[in-house]
């Protein structure tokens, strides 16, 4: 397929690119930093995804198997063994794809710790393990608990216990030396506590000998993991368990979440028992109505401050700083940012584009595009404050340099936004999601650049007249909230004609 082939050979250029610019740099004056500090993030990085990824296993599971999987691999006379292997392995294929985006660290890896390319594979390597093992782990802990509530008690005191055990071996490591937190925490993720946490542990074990050359230190997470794995195939061998029902009901609801997306029919995530409280509308009219139905929908959908994969971006964003307190508040910002790619949507917008009331509202259709974006705006504020006041306070900078950090993140959203928004207008839904990611990609590299020129201008103009760091942030965001406003405005005929989506 021609498609796949430019989607190819976009990845290998992107690749080449991301190896061209790791050797502009040179090696910092002090040297690399220390390769425990990208080891101590490796391993709260696996144990977030882990952790994350495995407690979905009490409520409704996970499943490594698909529809046309369920309809014609369980009623063939293939053994159940046999079938689950052939999950896992595919699912292993599925979690190294995912990971690619790793690839684009390299550069800034490469410069801080000197990191080869293939010590980046090894990561790669740990990435897809984690996440394997997490799905596979949510689904054994399902099949454990989902028809007996007991056992289910138990399993959720065990898991959460070894959590709060780490958790608060870490706070007891910062609080040892406040001097020196930072190193404490390096320390004890380093630490044979870190080591022997389950299944997060032993792979960052693993990755760590890697980028280290510690064997022995590799053999032995190797090997726990090993007896972890054995452990499981053991369990399903010797208690036969009828795996078929457990997963069919999760496999049911992801192809229906994939099907309504490529019908261009949003389908909502909500708990499976909604508290209504308050009904009707105390507030909203015209188009301002769609405003306070979403801010209600979130509200039942317990939506807490921010959808979960903003708020584990922001964490993510939040220990980087903490890591890399020497790269200053604008590598903090321009990684955030990078991050956000992967997190920003339309929020409710979709679902209300699917629908006809939004086109019979008798308000000018840029009027109704701003109000029921309006819901995705306070959750972008939000995000701001919640990164760059915790970086903020961590880099020791100056009050006026992190409002204009979080006017800039601000801003950035808007562009994302703004950008999410121009692929919905041209391509819908349907579309392959590789070709709208690029298209998408290359919106927002346009989209960004009038705010990075006029920033570069005033970095040379403007530097007598005050900070030259919030001069720069702030002139790069008035230029993208322009941007913004410019590509809002140019797409406000979506809401004119239903037929346009």
């Amino acid at each position: 397929k021609p498609a796949k082939l430019i989607y190819l050979i976009f990845m290998i250029v992107c690749c080449g690119f991301v190896l061209f610019t790791s050797k502009l740099g040179n090696v910092p004056e002090a040297g690399y930093k220390d390769i425990h500090t990208l080891t101590a993030i490796i391993f709260a990085f696996f144990t977030l995804m882990f952790v994350l990824i495995a407690r979905s296993g009490f409520d409704a599971g996970s499943t490594i198997f698909k529809m046309p999987d369920a309809n014609l691999l369980f009623p063939s006379p293939i053994s159940a063994q046999s079938i689950l292997f052939y999950g896992l392995f595919q699912q292993l294929g599925t979690s190294l794809l995912l990971g690619f985006f790793l690839v684009f660290q390299y550069t800034w890896l490469h410069q801080t710790f000197g990191i080869t390319f293939l010590n980046l594979f090894a990561i790669l390597l740990g990435y897809a393990l984690i996440m394997f093992t997490a799905q596979l782990t949510a689904m054994v802990i399902y099949c454990i608990s989902c028809t007996n509530d007991k056992s289910r008690t138990i399993l959720q005191g065990i898991f959460y216990g070894i959590i709060i055990l780490l958790a608060a071996g870490a706070l007891a490591a910062a609080f040892s030396d406040k001097a020196d937190f930072l190193q404490q925490l390096i320390n004890y993720g380093n630490s044979t506590a870190a080591t022997i946490f389950p299944v997060s542990g032993w792979i960052a074990a693993i990755v760590s000998g890697m980028l280290q050359n510690d064997a022995s230190m590799m053999l032995t997470g190797a090997a726990a993991y090993a007896v972890f794995m054995i452990v499981i195939v053991i369990y399903f061998k010797a208690s036969n368990p009828d795996y078929y029902e457990e997963v069919l009901q999760t496999s049911e609801k992801t192809f229906a979440s994939v099907t309504a997306a490529k019908e261009g029919r949003a389908a909502e995530v909500v708990p499976k028992n909604v508290k209504l409280g308050a009904t009707g509308f105390k507030n909203g009219k015209g188009a301002s109505a769609f405003y306070y139905k979403h801010l209600i929908e979130n509200r039942r959908s317990r939506t807490f401050l921010l959808p979960p994969m903003q708020l584990i971006f922001a964490v993510i964003s939040i220990l980087f700083a903490v890591f890399m307190k020497e790269a200053g508040i604008i590598a903090v910002l321009a990684f955030a940012t990078y991050m956000q790619i992967f997190s920003i949507a339309l929020g409710r917008m979709t679902r209300e584009l699917s629908k006809p009331f939004i086109y019979l509202v008798p308000e000018p259709a840029f009027k109704k595009l701003i109000y029921c974006m309006k819901e995705s705006f306070s959750g972008f504020v939000l995000e701001a404050l919640l990164v760059f006041i915790p970086v903020g306070i961590i880099m020791g900078s100056p009050v006026t340099v992190i409002a204009a950090c979080v006017v800039a993140r601000i801003s950035y959203s808007l562009i994302m936004t703004a950008g999410n928004l121009i692929v919905e207008r041209i391509f819908g839904h349907g579309t392959s999601k590789v070709f709208t990611m690029l298209f998408f990609m290359l919106c927002i590299f346009i989209m960004v650049l009038p705010g990075i020129i006029a920033a570069v201008i005033a970095a040379v103009l403007l530097q007598g007249l005050f900070a030259a760091m919030t001069s720069i942030l702030l002139i790069l965001s008035v230029f993208n909230v322009l941007v913004s406003a410019l590509a809002l405005f140019l797409c406000r005929n979506m809401l004119e004609y239903p037929e346009l989506n």
